[in-house]
């Protein structure tokens, strides 16, 4: 969002260092992006935990600042809570902190261990296999991604699944369900589109 249409962006993350997401944004770079990676408008924000306070102080500044989009928490655990009751209370914060901003806020969600139960198996993730259950009720939009090749599946029509990630549309409470194919490129960490 913030190379390909200079969209201000906002990244927090608990678990890397801002070092380790430049390297990450670098490494996606396919020579073309180059240039326009060093001058995107990305900002980050690189600790352990906020308080619900810090993050919202933080965002606001953000959006003053430089009119920031899109907010990408990489965990919801960045945020500090100590039950599922506080967890709830911390995502219906995030939704009226998105709505004050008016900005996206994207959460990264883990999954629990069931779908390693299932083996792959040609089922990708459900809703219910989402670590947060509070995200499955709350969020607006759920999209989960999907590679065959990790859990060595195969895929009707692609003779080499190895690069085939499917990111798959759970939820959405203003639009369709569905799923699309994109193109994952390993070395890069990178989605493209299909075609």
């Amino acid at each position: 969002v913030a190379v390909r249409f200079n969209m201000p962006v906002a990244i927090f993350s608990r678990s890397e260092t801002s070092c380790d997401v430049a390297w990450r944004l670098l490494r996606m770079d396919d020579g073309e992006t180059g240039e326009k990676l060093r001058e995107a408008p990305i900002y980050e924000c690189c600790t352990p935990e906020l308080s619900m306070n810090e993050l919202t102080a933080m965002s606001r500044s953000l959006k003053l600042k430089y009119a920031i989009k899109l907010l990408i928490l990489d965990d919801l655990h960045l945020v500090q809570f100590d039950d599922e009751r506080e967890e709830l209370l911390v995502v219906k914060k995030i939704k009226a902190l998105s709505k004050m901003l008016r900005v996206s806020i994207l959460v990264v969600g883990e999954l629990n261990g069931n779908v390693e139960l299932r083996g792959g198996a040609m089922v990708p993730s459900m809703l219910s296999d989402l670590k947060e259950p509070v995200l499955e009720y709350e969020a607006d939009l759920v999209m989960m991604l999907y590679r065959p090749d990790y859990y060595g599946d195969e895929v009707d029509g692609v003779g080499d699944v190895g690069g085939v990630a499917d990111v798959i549309v759970r939820k959405n409470r203003y639009g369709q369900m569905g799923k699309v194919r994109m193109r994952f490129d390993k070395d890069r960490l990178r989605y493209y589109d299909w075609v």
